[in-house]
């Protein structure tokens, strides 16, 4: 698709998320890691269809929504 993800730090973030949170709670990081791979293939899918709806009129417009959705997604998080 020619366009570059901004909001691909964020997505690693979210798949992150539930293995940190599984060992500091003494979970076995080996249940909680399908529930990683959910989430980066959710996350992955709604990008994905976003930007491919906003990349045939205006590129600038699906780098921007990425732009944005990484800033909501790190705020979100802290």
């Amino acid at each position: 698709m020619k366009i570059i993800n901004f909001a691909h730090a964020a997505f690693v973030t979210l798949e992150d998320m539930p293995l940190s949170s599984a060992q500091g709670s003494g979970c076995l990081w080996a249940l909680v890691l399908p529930l990683a791979f959910a989430t980066g293939a959710i996350c992955g899918t709604v990008n994905g269809g976003n930007d491919r709806a906003l990349a045939l009129p205006a590129p600038l417009d699906a780098i921007l929504c990425d732009w944005g959705l990484g800033i909501v997604i790190g705020r979100l998080l802290r």
